[in-house]
């Protein structure tokens, strides 16, 4: 008798390891499917596709009666439905989550980092809670109903669910940055093409005006009247300088750029207008004209655009956008620089803007690829060592550790065995 009852406790033992050895395949062949799963993520340029083809995937690997995914909306911080499946159980699954939202059950779900099982509101099915986020935010959260009578759920099913989830909100992550980046960048083109017209339309105008005081002036008042009306209401700043670089010449719209009076900068040295680092560019693109003009070079007066900082009179400084070239109206050497400026400081601050959203961009991207990486390890050998090495060389590369452990806890979360550990030895610590 005593056999017998030992025979079947051994049969279902045998049972129950087998149920988890098929459960572990099954988990194993999902987690070597998520290299492909990350780049259709990635493709992917609407947010409901890419909740759609998590669904699929996640319908693999747990049989889901109902499954849902929910949005934090940004100025209100409210979960919102975004995508559900089937259509006839999302008024149910509605129900349930605004129960758990008024009982804090989600709140709770949210701050949690992996799955949370919890019953529905009758008892009579589990309910799967899951946040979706990302290392820099919650973006929001997987509901899944299971069928009435469905088993515990696979450790290992809840790791594959948990990364995928975690490739869901990356890519939800980079359509979002892919959106601002877009809507910034049309917002520049249409500044860009608005000051274009203003230019145009402005250029039209003093062509139009020079034309007509060419009919009615004499050629020397004409070339004046001219000049004073172009220095006197332009935007850019124009000044000449001698071959001393002392400033001979400023248009008064210097003062509206720098705050100096035109008296208080004529005379006045190169150096006294820009910084050190600039001063070094300006003077290697003269030098290199004044070389050029004296071998006989042909494009040796040809204009130059620098971006130069200049001083103004309270301490401050502004980034100008500068066309020099040299003066020289007669045979000979060079008589002076002429100088044309622009200011362009918020053109670099948003150029720098685009620059850094460009880095988070592609630095989302580089952590989703090594996450990838992990999912092609796992599937690339079955030699559980070979795994832990390379598993802790990708983990490496994205946070610096001076010591790795993994970690095996049994169904019970009674006992932890520590089948790999590498790295320093820490004094004080046993892991």
């Amino acid at each position: 008798m005593e056999a017998s009852a030992r025979q079947e406790e051994l049969e279902a033992r045998i049972e129950y390891l087998e149920g988890i050895c098929r459960t572990t395949i099954e988990a194993l062949e999902m987690a070597s499917s998520l290299g492909d799963l990350q780049g259709s993520l990635r493709d992917l340029r609407v947010s409901s596709s890419i909740l759609r083809e998590t669904a699929e995937r996640v319908r693999k690997i747990i049989p889901f009666q109902a499954a849902a995914f929910y949005l934090v909306e940004e100025e209100s911080s409210d979960l919102f439905i975004k995508y559900g499946e089937p259509a006839e159980e999302l008024e149910a699954l509605k129900k349930e989550v605004d129960f758990f939202i008024e009982n804090g059950t989600c709140a709770w779900a949210m701050r949690e980092k992996g799955a949370v099982e919890v019953a529905s509101q009758d008892l009579q099915r589990k309910i799967l809670l899951h946040v979706l986020a990302t290392r820099a935010r919650i973006r929001g959260l997987f509901v899944g109903i299971l069928p009435p009578g469905e088993k515990n759920i696979p450790e290992v099913s809840l790791a594959v669910l948990s990364l995928i989830l975690t490739y869901t909100a990356n890519a939800l992550e980079n359509v979002e940055l892919c959106v601002t980046f877009q809507k910034a960048r049309e917002t520049m083109e249409a500044r860009v093409q608005e000051r274009t017209d203003e230019l145009t339309k402005l250029n039209a105008q003093l062509t139009t005006e020079v034309s007509e005081r060419k009919q009615t002036e004499e050629a020397l008042r004409e070339i004046g009247e001219r000049y004073r009306i172009i220095t006197g209401n332009m935007i850019d700043t124009v000044w000449m300088m001698d071959m001393d670089l002392n400033l001979m010449f400023v248009s008064p719209s210097a003062e509206r750029a720098r705050g100096y009076t035109v008296e208080e900068l004529i005379g006045s040295p190169l150096e006294k207008h820009i910084t050190p680092n600039s001063l070094v560019i300006a003077l290697k693109a003269v030098l290199h004209d004044l070389i050029q003009a004296k071998m006989g070079v042909k494009e040796a007066g040809k204009a130059k655009t620098l971006e130069l900082e200049f001083y103004r009179k309270d301490g401050s400084t502004y980034w100008s956008e500068v066309k020099i070239s040299l003066l020289q109206n007669t045979p000979g050497p060079p008589s002076g620089i002429l100088g044309v400026g622009r200011d362009v400081t918020e053109r670099r601050r948003v150029q720098e803007e685009l620059k850094r959203s460009e880095e988070t961009a592609n630095r989302l991207a580089r952590e989703a690829e090594m996450i990838a990486e992990i999912g092609r390890i796992i599937s690339s050998t079955l030699r559980l060592e070979e795994v832990y090495e390379r598993l802790s060389a990708a983990v490496g590369k994205i946070i610096p550790f001076d010591r790795l452990s993994v970690n095996l806890m049994t169904p019970d979360r009674k006992n932890i065995t520590i089948p790999y550990l590498a790295g320093l030895e820490v004094e004080g610590q046993r892991v």
